[in-house]
């Protein structure tokens, strides 16, 4: 991470958009992955209760007809919010013998979104409301993270941005450094030249070994850095721990859906305990723990699987853009379902257009049939099957 950092101070000033990373490019050219494009279908669309046994206990045995009975599937693992894993692992105690073949999973989106707010507890007044004013971001939205999209870019550039002020407040300090060796480093940065952007991001992951070698003690000197400055100043206690520690399990979580990383999702959801404890959101503590508690009883087959990206899934097939199932979900299943009933697509609005004169017309004629007394002219109520 410091050494993404070190290249954005290193190219910031004079960078353009060819030339300027940013995270997800920077470790797609770093650390590559294998991605595969994911199969996504409906299974069926349920006019029920959300969050309620009954519905539960319905979907599962759907699942058990279509998976385990029919595909004879071992396990099936079964991912929803945090109401949803709550439910369900209390069906798995209820009904032990005969759900032994459902895994119930957490979904991370939820995970990402719940801990948004855990955040804003202790740093939106601290600091970050300050700076949203000052980037243009609406502060209430900000504050309840009550647009997930905004509060994410918002949490992304906050963090980016601090730490690279703490970065560039080392460089300039000259603690325990050789300035000579660094001043090389991030003069090749500056010199990489490239006409497209894949090149340039060629280029650069051809230097991260060679700047790795120049300064093998930099991120050891940068973290007695920030240890001396946090020892010294309250400001710089509460925003490194934000940097490092609480935001930083933020971003990593996100960073282990986006390439699949399984066990940086657990150190990440480890490290948001915490936070969710001192900030009032019992149930994602409960949650974590008991997740982390039920992975250590799940069979070999499945944990394979987990750790070989399963746990989340890529619509188009891209390195560094797996999105987490449920997600995935939201993105694909819920929005198709919501477009077809409250905002119809251009192909179905000039479907309907071709027929909508002639189904008002009978809908016309079918309460004038029915509800006669309503019209007065009740002796040239025309057929419903009558078009002129």
């Amino acid at each position: 991470m410091n050494v993404y950092m070190l290249q954005k101070v290193a190219i910031a000033n004079n960078c353009n958009d060819k030339s300027l990373l940013n995270i997800q490019d920077y470790f797609s050219c770093t650390r590559a992955t294998h991605t595969e494009k994911s199969q996504v279908y409906f299974l069926n669309i349920m006019d029920a209760v959300a969050d309620n046994k009954d519905t539960l206990m319905s979907m599962l045995f759907d699942l058990h007809v279509q998976f385990i009975a029919s595909r004879r599937c071992e396990y099936l693992v079964v991912e929803g919010d945090a109401k949803l894993y709550e439910i369900l692992q209390s069906l798995k105690v209820e009904y032990d013998s005969e759900l032994k073949w459902v895994v119930p999973y957490p979904g991370d989106w939820h995970a990402l979104m719940n801990y948004q707010k855990a955040l804003m507890k202790p740093y939106f007044d601290a600091g970050l409301k300050s700076l949203a004013e000052a980037c243009g971001y609406p502060t209430a939205s900000i504050k309840h993270c009550s647009q997930f999209k905004k509060t994410h870019l918002f949490i992304m550039e906050a963090w980016e941005a601090l730490y690279r002020i703490m970065l560039t407040k080392f460089l300039e300090s000259g603690y325990e450094i050789n300035t000579a060796l660094l001043d090389d480093v991030i003069q090749s940065l500056q010199d990489v030249k490239a006409e497209t952007r894949n090149t340039f991001l060629s280029e650069f992951n051809c230097m991260i070994a060679d700047i790795t070698n120049k300064v093998p003690q930099f991120s050891r000197k940068f973290d007695e850095f920030i240890h001396k400055m946090s020892s010294s100043d309250d400001v710089w206690k509460l925003w490194s721990q934000f940097v490092f520690r609480d935001g930083m399990a933020y971003i990593s979580l996100f960073l282990a859906i986006r390439s699949g990383d399984w066990h940086l999702r657990i150190a990440s959801l480890k490290e948001m305990v915490p936070v969710f404890t001192a900030f009032d959101h019992p149930t994602y503590q409960k949650l974590i723990s008991h997740h982390i508690a039920d992975l250590l009883e799940l069979p070999d087959s499945i944990m394979v699987m987990l750790s070989q990206g399963a746990f989340v899934i890529n619509i188009m097939g891209r390195e560094w853009h797996s999105v987490a199932i449920d997600e995935g979900h939201e993105m694909l299943i819920n929005k198709q379902c919501k477009n077809a009933v409250v905002k119809p697509s251009e192909d179905y609005m000039k479907r309907m257009a071709t027929y909508l004169t002639y189904r008002t017309r009978t809908l016309q004629r079918f309460n004038e049939q029915l509800f006669p007394q309503s019209y007065k002219k009740r002796d040239a109520i025309p057929s419903v099957f009558t078009y002129g």
